[in-house]
């Protein structure tokens, strides 16, 4: 899915190509047909191939994704999820990032009070 999103329309050469591969055309295109099936990516003949494209556009299938990924390992907790992907990522953190991360978790909480308040 990568590659198609980077390709945004792309035959299985292609796709194979663009990840570096490109002796698994056959395992490429077998693949993009199960993701076509799936409705993951759309079909579209052009000439004696078909080109393929995503079906959604990245953010909306990322959103759905966290929101299987949170569901199915950390029970729904999105404490959770933040938690492990913050513990993995600690070594790839600068302090500026973890300035923002800060900021962030400072002016939701402050939000949360006002919406508290209001209730």
């Amino acid at each position: 899915m990568e590659a198609l999103y980077t390709l945004r329309l792309a035959g299985a050469r292609e796709v194979a190509d663009h990840i570096g591969e490109p002796e698994a055309f056959d395992s490429v295109r077998v693949t993009l047909i199960a993701l076509q099936k799936r409705g993951l990516v759309i079909a579209q003949p052009e000439g004696r191939r078909n080109v393929y494209r995503p079906a959604r556009d990245r953010q909306s299938a990322s959103a759905d994704a966290l929101a299987t990924l949170k569901k199915v390992f950390f029970g729904g907790s999105t404490k959770a999820a933040l938690v492990a992907l913050l513990d993995q990522g600690r070594d790839d953190l600068q302090a500026a990032d973890l300035e923002d991360l800060e900021a962030w978790v400072k002016k939701q909480s402050e939000s949360a009070a006002k919406r508290g308040r209001r209730t």
